[in-house]
């Protein structure tokens, strides 16, 4: 089934692009599946080339392997790109913006610890830092202390505005 799968991904990207995320997964060792796509893969982008872009994915050094895993196949893609981490800001950021897009507000003391644990994440870091799916994460983590508190609160301070408010305690690594 997988040459059947995978050409029938490529013909829905034709005159468009195929976005392979996590393409080192394919070739990983004894993952006969994963091969069996490579190749097929690599057939069509020679077979219909110039008709769909093909972009693959990954942590810059399975990239290297995955690109190594056949012969012939680095040679198939023309250009690379390498994209940095985020900075501790540009994390901040887009925590912020998540916060903002969810209707909740923080206090200027939430934002200081915020930048405390990004930059404790970003000391820290793996080779399989996420960037924004640490954000993510993060915010789920902190969102969870929030509801955490608040329904610890007496009933009568139990009010829309504390629900949505973000506190310094509520952003932390740990999880409950």
């Amino acid at each position: 089934e997988t040459p059947k799968l995978v050409n029938s991904l490529v013909e829905r990207a034709m005159g468009g692009v195929l976005f392979v995320d996590e393409a080192y997964t394919l070739s990983q060792e004894n993952d006969a599946y994963g091969r069996e796509a490579i190749d097929t893969l690599m057939k069509r982008m020679e077979d219909d080339r110039g008709k769909f872009v093909c972009i693959v994915a990954g942590y810059k050094e399975e990239m290297e392997d995955f690109l190594a895993a056949n012969p012939g196949l680095a040679s198939r893609f023309n250009y690379r790109l390498h994209i940095d981490d985020y900075t501790v800001a540009e994390l901040a950021q887009i925590f912020i913006s998540m916060v903002q897009k969810k209707q909740y507000v923080m206090t200027p003391d939430a934002k200081v610890a915020l930048m405390r644990v990004i930059m404790e994440m970003y000391q820290h870091k793996t080779p399989a830092f996420g960037n924004a799916r640490e954000m993510r994460n993060l915010m789920q983590n902190t969102l969870q202390r929030l509801s955490t508190r608040v329904i610890e609160l007496p009933e009568g301070k139990r009010t829309v505005d504390a629900y949505q408010t973000i506190l310094p305690d509520d952003i932390s690594l740990s999880t409950l």
